[in-house]
């Protein structure tokens, strides 16, 4: 089993400097329109590339609150899921 991500991670840092891509909620509909087996990998793909940034991004956010924040067991409870989705999405 791997080792935990840690909250500071260097590599969560890397990845939140990535502007993520904008999505379009007239583009998600038209682009699910006749689902072609190329289209779930493409779809699939983009979800791989885009998850990490924005999972990083969010774990940012969570660096950057107050300490008085972070110390509410549901504040941390939802930064280790983040953590640990981007450590599954990166591995």
């Amino acid at each position: 089993s791997p080792e935990p991500v840690s909250f500071y991670d260097k590599s969560i840092e890397e990845y939140a400097k990535v502007e993520p891509k904008h999505m379009y909620l007239e583009y998600a509909l038209h682009y699910g329109k006749d689902v072609t087996p190329d289209k779930l990998v493409a779809s699939a793909e983009f979800v791989r590339r885009e998850l990490p940034v924005r999972l990083a991004r969010s774990i940012r956010s969570f660096q950057n609150l107050p300490y008085i924040v972070c110390i509410n067991p549901h504040v941390q409870s939802v930064c280790t899921k983040f953590c640990n989705a981007f450590q599954v999405m990166t591995s």
